[in-house]
């Protein structure tokens, strides 16, 4: 049999694995504390009417502030 040393690849992937959770963990944290604030307009213009600001208060941030503890979480476990 032969085996191959994959050693140098697993590593690599596994940073660009950890890079891509920080990332997306950071993005949504972002979204998330901009959206409790009421400020999403600062990276989403246009979205800044009442209805909007007020289920970006009560669903859309904290859902990203879950989804970003989570990936934050992965990026340490």
């Amino acid at each position: 049999t032969t085996t191959t040393n994959s050693a140098p690849a697993d590593r690599r992937n596994s940073r660009i694995g950890t890079l891509g959770r920080a990332t997306i963990a950071t993005v949504l944290g972002t979204r998330g504390i901009l959206g409790l604030a009421g400020r999403t307009d600062l990276v989403s213009p246009g979205s800044d009417s009442a209805p909007f600001r007020r289920n970006d208060r009560t669903k859309f941030a904290p859902l990203c502030l879950v989804l970003a503890a989570g990936a934050a979480h992965s990026v340490r476990g």
